[in-house]
C-alpha cells in the first residue's frame, strides 16, 4: 500500500510505523504497523533516522483480520526503491 509517514515509534518491545493510505473511497485511513525491535532493526542497517514524517513509502504486511487499521510489517520500500525487511536474527 502506498503511504506517507506519520510518525516513526522506535520502542521497545517493538518499533511502529504509523502512516496514512489511501482507500477505495478516495480518503485516508491513518494505520499502524508493527516491526520487530529496535536492536534487531540495528543489526539489520534501520535507525531511529530511517523514516521520517512526512516520507513517501510503500508498505507490504500482513493486516489485522478483525478489519482494524493495524498491521504486520513485511517489507518496506523508500521513495528510492530500496527495500527494507525486517527479520529475525539468530
Amino acid at each position: 500500500m502506498k503511504a506517507t509517514i506519520t510518525e516513526f515509534k522506535w520502542t521497545n518491545p517493538h518499533v511502529y510505523i504509523l502512516f496514512d493510505a489511501p482507500n477505495p473511497t478516495g480518503s485516508t485511513d491513518q494505520w499502524s504497523c508493527e516491526s520487530i525491535n529496535p536492536g534487531m532493526l540495528s543489526k539489520q542497517g534501520w535507525s531511529r533516522r530511517t523514516l521520517n514524517a512526512g516520507d513517501k513509502v510503500t508498505i507490504i504486511g500482513f493486516p489485522a483480520k478483525s478489519g482494524s487499521k493495524v498491521m504486520l510489517l513485511e517489507k518496506l520500500i523508500l521513495a528510492d526503491g530500496k527495500e527494507l525487511a525486517p527479520t529475525l536474527l539468530d
